[in-house]
């Protein structure tokens, strides 16, 4: 992954396991794990998709039958999903208002798109 898409308290997956992002350096990054900090180069962190489940556990719920989710607080109008037969969606679409509309497909991209938005983290609840 690239440096400059990441931010500390982002998480990525590294090594078959999903961790937050501690530090940033020019090099790679620090997370913890298990009251241990692990240093890793960049091209060891990979993105993680966006699933339905990530949604739920940011705190995300649904607002009608059609796939489309709602974030607290609600400065984003919606969230809408196009899945396919998985759990992973084929485009992720963030509503700001009816006429902009930003796809995203990993959870550090809702990450920092939510941070940019609201100047609050989003966080697992």
């Amino acid at each position: 992954m690239n440096k400059i898409e990441l931010r500390i308290g982002n998480i990525v997956h590294i090594g078959g396991l999903d961790t937050q992002i501690a530090e940033i350096f020019d090099d790679g990054i620090t997370t913890t794990l298990n009251g241990h900090q692990y240093e890793y180069m960049y091209h060891f962190i990979e993105p993680i998709e966006l699933t339905e489940s990530w949604l739920l556990k940011f705190g995300f719920y649904y607002i009608d039958d059609d796939d489309e989710f709602l974030a607290r607080p609600v400065l984003i109008e919606a969230l809408k999903l196009n899945s396919d037969s998985s759990d992973f969606f084929k485009t992720c679409s963030l509503r700001i208002h009816k006429n902009l509309t930003i796809e995203v497909r990993y959870v550090h991209r809702l990450q920092n798109l939510y941070f940019e938005l609201t100047g609050e983290e989003l966080n697992i609840e």
